[in-house]
């Protein structure tokens, strides 16, 4: 039993199917019929020698998503807070805390990503020296080092945090986090203005090159969209969207 036995569309579905996605959403987030995908997925199960989407699932994470051994750590929790502080959208503030686990010895260097469609300014990171920040159309890539290496095991709190200048100006905005590692848990929150709240919004699970309504959907609470998303796929992206 093994990966090489199945083929591209048959790996697409595979990867849809294992975080949670009915038939029917699988057919419209791969644009075929219901039936095609219900052909696929009894190939899959006869290929595998599986009978079940458990089964399925844990193929997937033995084959696919269970990549923590390349990674130097583990995030516990990732908390994206963006908020946005006029009615304009020409400002807004961005932190970043993520509780980690290291999953390696001398773990001593963290790089972030920060992608605006405005200016990302005024970067500040805790704990650590930033030693490097590469900007490249509109992403911001920032090296930091730390005085003193991780050991397995060891746990910490970091932040990243910057202003972001312009990046919310138009009506139909969005912001995308890329899952980069492996997470227990991501929370997005966008912090609206008081007098300037979203006409409506939803959330989207980037699979490669799809995209599908994501199951657990993000809420509305004291002026802003909230988005749990638990057990997040290494390499797939979570789109947040909303007109205001």
């Amino acid at each position: 039993m093994g990966q090489s036995k199945l083929t591209p569309r048959e790996m697409e579905v595979v990867s849809i199917a294992c975080n949670g996605y009915s038939t029917s959403e699988i057919a419209d987030g791969l644009g075929i019929s219901i039936n095609t995908v219900k052909t696929l997925l009894k190939r899959i199960y006869t290929k595998l020698e599986i009978s079940s989407r458990a089964e399925l699932a844990l193929f997937s994470k033995d084959y696919f998503f269970d990549r923590s051994s390349i990674y130097d750590f583990r995030i516990q929790l990732a908390h994206v807070c963006i908020t946005i502080h006029d009615q304009s959208g020409a400002f807004a503030t961005y932190k970043k805390t993520l509780q980690i686990s290291a999953i390696k010895e001398e773990l001593n260097t963290f790089i972030d990503s920060v992608y605006s469609d405005g200016e990302v300014r005024d970067i500040v990171v805790e704990p650590g020296i930033i030693s490097k920040i590469q900007s490249e159309r509109g992403n911001s890539v920032i090296t930091t080092k730390l005085e003193k290496s991780l050991a397995i095991g060891d746990e910490i709190t970091r932040s990243v945090l910057c202003d972001l200048n312009d990046a919310f100006i138009k009506k139909d905005e969005y912001w995308i986090q890329d899952q980069s590692y492996p997470a227990n848990e991501v929370i997005i929150e966008i912090v609206f203005p008081e007098n300037r709240k979203p006409e409506g919004f939803e959330g989207v699970h980037r699979i490669g090159y799809y995209e599908l309504k994501d199951i657990n959907k993000p809420k509305w609470k004291n002026n802003r969209i909230i988005w749990n998303i638990a057990n997040p796929t290494i390499k797939d992206s979570y789109k947040l969207m909303w007109t205001w």
